[in-house]
């Protein structure tokens, strides 16, 4: 029962760690991406969120990079001038 414990606490920490390193992967893929359009490096968080399958929303944005409404619909509004998001609504 021991062993069994452990090895799945420790399957489940190397499936963490795989996670985390394919997140950071990605993010400098995108970080690399943003610098090349001239976008603002916080514009990331949206893209990595996209990237994941969920929906950006200015609210969710906002609060998550902590700026202002204007600031978060002119970022949201540049990622979709570029291609990398579909604005909708």
């Amino acid at each position: 029962w021991v062993k069994f414990c452990l090895t799945a606490h420790f399957r489940q920490a190397e499936t963490l760690l795989r996670r985390t390193q394919e997140t950071g992967r990605l993010a400098e893929i995108l970080e690399e991406e943003v610098k090349r359009r001239g976008l603002n490096e916080r514009t990331v968080a949206a893209l990595l969120d996209a990237a994941y399958g969920y929906r950006v929303r200015n609210t969710s944005y906002r609060k998550a990079v902590d700026v202002s409404d204007a600031v978060s619909s002119r970022d949201l509004g540049a990622l979709a001038n570029a291609g990398l998001l579909v604005a909708h609504g």
